[in-house]
């Protein structure tokens, strides 16, 4: 599942180096390199169990998103 960081504010997207984490005993690295929602397309891939289908409406178990996000895209 690809989804949007709906929530997140432009104000919080990074484009420089820092450290993973903020751990400075790590060497600092790349903004695309992180895996959080300081991308600047803010964008995030999730791998959620499939629970049921009703209808047009996917349940899933074990997304870590909010509700009301915007789902961008599902593949099998």
């Amino acid at each position: 599942m690809v989804w949007h960081f709906s929530q997140g504010s432009e104000d919080d997207v990074h484009l420089s180096a820092r450290h993973p984490r903020n751990n400075p005993a790590w060497p600092k690295t790349g903004t695309v390199v992180h895996r959080n929602h300081r991308h600047p397309a803010r964008i995030a891939v999730s791998y959620p169990g499939p629970l049921r289908v009703d209808g047009r409406d996917l349940h899933v178990e074990d997304l870590d998103v909010v509700d009301g996000t915007p789902v961008l895209d599902l593949a099998p």
